[in-house]
């Protein structure tokens, strides 16, 4: 678990009870101050035992501090650069959530030994979405029910509801069951609504036309290939990495590691990787 969750929890303790808390929780559990180091990889169990001490000065259940903590690291997300990420996670709440797990994927970048977990819409019907959550935490749950509710608040307007109607464990996972309400318009209308919008949207003309050469200019990381997987063109980005690629196939150059797929052209199409976070890495030069 990385230091920037410790130093959220330490803001928020901080500003609600006062610094001598947190230092007091610190000192028991860990037998001397806390250097918190964002980008270091720390012990869940150091954070979690932090937690619950500081329940047993304080006076108030476990839950309450992970909800409290919860909404603490979307603000701080929010006001360190990562609000623009949670806005285009989706034009309406439950795009959202079916595309919250990319957010995790981008994060790897900054923090490569996260360890996320896996968050699945399982249902929408009229007036609930069930949500399942996967992780190997225990702890979290009312972390990621309080993020539920006040995103659903800030970013999209809605007042929603969320409670914990199952918890089991699989194998290493802790797996939770959600459902989610809205006390606005239903979840069906919402979506209702919103394809409402796109039909609006789909009427005016905002074509823009762009020389093929102009267009991939812009575009230092992009691959031309054809049907037999031979790379025909390829941006400077991949120059950068290797310059004898052109020509070559693509399996000779690239291993696709995300998602699982066979390198054929018609897997890796265009079309159908639009809503798929794809990852490839270059392999050494031969």
């Amino acid at each position: 678990m990385y230091g920037i969750l410790f130093e959220i929890l330490r803001n928020y303790v901080d500003e609600t009870f006062g610094p001598s808390t947190w230092e007091a929780a610190v000192q028991i559990v860990n037998g001397q101050q806390l250097e918190i180091e964002t980008n270091r990889n720390y012990s869940t169990r150091l954070l979690t035992r932090i937690i619950s001490t500081l329940c047993e000065f304080i006076g108030l259940p476990e839950e309450d501090i992970y909800y409290e903590f919860g909404i603490k690291s979307v603000d701080y997300l929010s006001n360190n650069g990562f609000q623009s990420l949670l806005q285009v996670l989706g034009k309406n709440y439950i795009d959202f959530l079916h595309n919250v797990n990319e957010m995790h994927e981008y994060l790897h970048y900054s923090y490569p030994k996260i360890k996320p977990p896996n968050i699945q819409v399982t249902s929408i019907n009229h007036n609930v979405i069930t949500l399942v959550y996967s992780s190997v935490r225990e702890e979290f749950a009312h972390y990621l029910r309080s993020q539920l509710i006040y995103i659903a608040k800030l970013y999209f307007q809605l007042d929603v509801s969320a409670k914990l109607v199952d918890k089991r464990k699989q194998a290493a996972s802790h797996i939770y069951t959600f459902k989610l309400y809205n006390k606005g318009l239903s979840w069906i209308e919402l979506l209702e609504k919103d394809n409402q919008l796109n039909k609006y949207i789909s009427l005016l003309d905002l074509t823009v036309s762009l020389p093929e050469k102009e267009f991939l200019g812009i575009l230092p990381f992009h691959l031309v290939l054809t049907k037999d997987m031979t790379i025909k063109r390829v941006g400077k980005g991949f120059s950068c990495l290797r310059n004898d690629i052109s020509g070559k196939e693509f399996v000779t150059c690239f291993l696709i590691s995300k998602p699982k797929t066979n390198p054929n052209f018609d897997e890796v199409d265009l079309l159908k990787m639009l809503r798929k976070l794809m990852r490839i890495a270059a392999s050494k030069e031969q």
